[in-house]
């Protein structure tokens, strides 16, 4: 049991989430204090922004290492578990396996798209509304 609490206790300590870290919900909020939100509106903003880098990385297999994403990610979806454990943990448990299944496909796409986008000229950016604009 001992070993059990030594080994959560450590992302805790070396990857806990604060408020102002860029992956944490409370940094979209407008009110200053985000401690009152409640677990599922938490839960969503980082579901957001989980699928936003999915989005941006499958537009652009070419991008580097997403390692930081990943860990700043989790540690603010960690900074959670107290309070999801009371009210919603089936959700907290299901942004998990998302979670690493978004990773395992990003890891796979790269895999598998990165050899053949080698030999191409690289694909310009577009915004949505450029894209819109020019149909």
């Amino acid at each position: 049991m001992a070993v059990v609490a030594f080994y959560s206790l450590i992302p805790q300590i070396f990857f806990a989430a604060t408020p102002d870290t860029p992956y944490s919900p409370c940094a979209e909020n407008e009110a200053s204090d985000c401690r009152d939100m409640p677990c599922d509106a938490r839960l969503s903003g980082l579901m957001g922004i989980l699928l936003d880098h999915l989005s941006e990385r499958s537009a652009n297999p070419r991008a580097g290492e997403q390692s930081d994403f990943f860990r700043q990610w989790d540690a603010s979806y960690r900074s959670l578990a107290p309070l999801c454990e009371n009210e919603n943990l089936s959700s907290y448990e299901a942004l998990a396996r998302l979670r690493y299944r978004v990773e395992t496909d990003l890891v796979q796409l790269r895999e598998r798209y990165l050899p053949i986008l080698e030999h191409l000229p690289p694909r310009p950016i577009m915004r949505t509304a450029d894209a819109a604009h020019q149909n």
